[in-house]
């Protein structure tokens, strides 16, 4: 009896992931999407969350209650304090309480504005300054719920700006970096500390540096990614604070004797990095070769006509830390030929050792920038990850455990997910149609998603003449 209950006990773990989740949607507002641009969620609150987006150049607040129902929305008129039009850059949610930030360039100089939005929509007479950089069309803004780091990325001689803010939106601390690359990543730990990777330009084997900025006095610190192998270099990377707050970054790395051309060389294996809290000294690194098994298998969903390189446009998109200490690094190959991409999962161990590595093929299509080529949205749960992708090529045929096949006449583009097992294996479920709407044409946008927790996504669905938010729940 004993051991009938231990196998039970181990079987539900595996259950539990295999559950298709839960979509509970908002009533439909009746406004064609296809007209709509930069449609993003701003964040949550107690009792609801902020969405925009944006209509011939025209952005729009909205605030939704916690069953999905819009209850106002705003136009939004940035300013400086003189009342002179401001250039909308997003809005910030900090503990609570909305900030509209917006730019001006003045006499050299980039200024970022900061006014408060209530809870009704009504505006702060108050507009404050909150950060200054060198003359840049580029900033970068990374936050927690308690602080935000703004970047101004100017001409290389320039260096960078960055200005750490608390709460309050006032400043702790401005330095001048001495940073002439490209700023890949930018990531923040719950106290303030800050991370930015830079793709230098250097062609050797120290191709990233991480830059770690002090919350108390911006003092930085700087770590060469090198590769002790004088045979490869990082060829690109993506950066991940882990809920202990350590620093993993992981990317793809390509022989050294390829130079930066107008043909983009070919990954041949992973690159992991893992830091400490407190410090960039002593991380565990590794390099690692891809699976040969895969790599001599993998074949595009949507081969272009020629190509011999099968994997020389993969991307790394997303990085996702697992509690061993490990990670998934979730990659894309896309096509130049057709509208379509091909998402390279791998899992790693700490020691960049790759458990599995296995792909998904999807084709994805859509008007303006709603969806993009790899429109998906994704999350880890324990050592399982849980993929949401639509407009795939793939009708699902009844049978969870059932491979799926391809169907471009599928007009109502059902979202669906992909569940990988710790061991690489996949298993392929539609989310019910009951679920998401049985309006004709609806079906969810998996790149204007939220997360909430992992377990937990704000998600976004459109139809013909209307669009709506909901909530999908693992």
């Amino acid at each position: 009896m004993k051991m009938l209950l231990n196998i039970i006990l181990y079987f539900i773990p595996v259950l539990a992931f295999a559950q298709v989740p839960e979509v509970s949607w908002g009533p439909a507002i009746d406004r064609e999407p296809r007209e709509l641009r930069h449609i993003a969620i701003v964040g949550t609150v107690t009792n609801g969350f902020y969405a925009v987006y944006e209509e011939e150049g025209q952005v729009t607040l909205e605030r939704y209650n916690e069953q999905n129902l819009r209850i106002w929305a705003t136009a939004l008129r940035p300013t400086t304090p003189t009342g002179q039009p401001s250039e909308f850059v997003q809005m910030q949610l900090l503990q609570g309480k909305l900030y509209m930030l917006s730019k001006v360039l003045y006499d050299g100089i980039t200024i970022l504005f900061a006014q408060e939005i209530d809870a009704n929509g009504n505006y702060s007479a108050d507009i404050q300054p909150i950060a200054t950089g060198n003359a840049s069309n580029s900033i970068r803004i990374a936050s927690t719920p308690n602080a935000t780091l703004v970047i101004f990325s100017g001409e290389k001689e320039q260096g960078l700006t960055a200005t750490l803010l608390n709460a309050k939106l006032k400043q702790q601390w401005s330095k001048v970096l001495p940073i002439q690359g490209l700023v890949q990543e930018t990531a923040m730990q719950e106290d303030g500390t800050s991370f930015i990777l830079e793709k230098t330009s250097a062609p050797a084997a120290e191709a990233f540096q991480l830059h770690r900025l002090n919350s108390k006095n911006g003092k930085s610190e700087i770590f060469n990614l090198s590769n002790k192998n004088p045979d490869y270099r990082p060829l690109n990377a993506k950066l991940v604070i882990t809920p202990r707050q350590s620093i993993t970054v992981a990317g793809y790395m390509v022989p050294a004797s390829n130079k930066v051309t107008t043909h983009q060389p070919e990954p041949v294996g992973t690159f992991f990095c893992s830091f400490n809290k407190g410090s960039l000294k002593k991380p565990s690194s590794a390099f690692t070769p891809f699976d040969s098994s895969f790599t001599s298998t993998f074949k595009p969903h949507k081969p272009d006509s020629g190509e011999t390189q099968r994997l020389r446009s993969l991307t790394p998109k997303q990085l996702l830390a697992l509690k061993d200490g490990g990670a998934i690094l979730i990659g894309e190959v896309t096509s130049k030929t057709v509208n379509n991409t091909d998402i390279i999962i791998m899992r790693l161990r700490n020691n960049d050792s790759i458990i599995y590595t296995t792909n998904v093929g999807k084709r994805q299509t859509s008007p303006n920038d709603l969806s993009t080529p790899g429109s998906y949205f994704a999350t880890a749960l324990s050592d399982t990850l849980q993929l949401v992708c639509s407009d795939t090529e793939r009708t699902y045929t009844g049978q969870q455990d059932t491979t799926v096949t391809g169907n471009p006449t599928d007009i109502q583009k059902m979202p669906f997910l992909i569940t990988v097992f710790p061991d690489g294996k996949q298993q392929v479920s539609s989310l019910p149609q009951s679920q998401i709407d049985k309006r004709k044409e609806f079906h969810l946008r998996p790149g204007t998603s939220y997360k909430v927790s992992p377990r937990e996504f704000i998600v976004f669905g459109v139809g013909e003449g209307y669009y709506k938010y909901g909530r999908l729940r693992f």
